[in-house]
């Protein structure tokens, strides 16, 4: 059967009338036209809906049983209608905002002042995303943007660079290295290098010191411990279970009396970036987003400077 629900409605509004002028008054038709429709229905159902005479309009027995199940039927498909309606009004209304351990920091705050005061009919839904997804959602639709910390392997992917720190190595209060100015990366040997990771080997490959800046080559890990989390990677580092490198960000926001800090002189800087899924960058949502973040990052150039280290 391929029944059209507005002969559905048709049929029900003859059956809360019983006559055919009434009910096609009440429908803005002529009585033609809704005779025809009711034939049409009949045709398709395949059986009659009603018994006419000229003196008054009454179901068969097949009508009335029918009637129950075609008012249940629009009462579905309107409450379907309703329930995915009020999806898409959030959906289109509700932003998604991965973020990786540390966000945008300082600036994440005032990001979302900012863009609150521009878009107050946007809800912005805040997850943070551990190591396992570096991506903080984008990889796996989980988020139409997010602040993540680079290198990782992200494509389909657009970037907006915020800030870049640079690379410190975490050492236990204790380590020989501990009392250095600063090193190289090549100071640490074939140190045990504890990588928060284990699920982006381009992130992996950085994070344990794998690439120098001037070009020397690879530095091959053999002893690599991976940790879940940023406070695990420092309580191992306390504990001497090997070195950790960290940005900048951590020396200053998690002190930790057992270890100790060491900036690395020729580790390229860690980058953080709004990355826009490419199959959303002409939402307006996120169109908007991204203008905020270009300003704030224009107005907050000496903040930016404290947190790369610069001021």
């Amino acid at each position: 059967m391929d029944i059209h629900t507005r002969r559905l409605r048709h049929f029900l509004t003859l059956v809360e009338h019983l006559h055919f002028g009434r009910a096609a008054a009440h429908l803005h038709l002529t009585q033609q036209a809704l005779s025809r429709d009711l034939q049409i229905l009949e045709r398709d159902l395949g059986f009659r809906l009603i018994d006419r005479t000229t003196r008054r309009v009454t179901l068969t027995r097949a009508g009335e049983s029918f009637a129950l199940t075609a008012k249940d039927v629009l009462e579905l498909l309107e409450d379907g209608r309703r329930s995915a309606l009020e999806l898409d009004e959030r959906a289109r209304h509700t932003l998604r905002l991965g973020f990786v351990v540390g966000g945008a920091l300082e600036l994440t705050d005032l990001i979302l002042e900012e863009f609150a005061r521009r878009r107050p009919d946007v809800d912005v839904e805040l997850r943070e995303f551990g190591s396992e997804d570096p991506t903080a959602g984008l990889a796996q639709n989980g988020s139409e943007v997010a602040f993540i910390r680079l290198p990782i392997d992200v494509r389909e992917v657009s970037l907006i660079p915020l800030f870049s720190e640079p690379v410190w190595v975490a050492l236990p209060h204790q380590h020989q290295l501990a009392t250095y100015d600063r090193i190289s990366i090549t100071d640490l040997g074939d140190e045990t290098v504890i990588v928060r990771g284990g699920y982006d080997p381009t992130s992996d490959q950085f994070w344990s010191g794998g690439t120098s800046l001037d070009g020397a080559g690879d530095v091959v890990r053999k002893k690599l411990t991976i940790a879940r989390s940023i406070t695990e990677e420092l309580s191992m580092v306390a504990a001497g279970r090997g070195c950790s490198l960290v940005t900048l960000s951590v020396v200053r926001l998690l002190p930790h009396p057992h270890v100790r800090f060491v900036p690395v002189e020729d580790v390229p800087r860690s980058t953080v970036a709004l990355g826009i899924r490419r199959d959303c960058e002409d939402l307006p949502a996120v169109a908007a987003l991204r203008d905020v973040v270009r300003s704030i990052c224009e107005r907050e150039a000496g903040l930016i400077q404290l947190i790369e280290g610069r001021g």
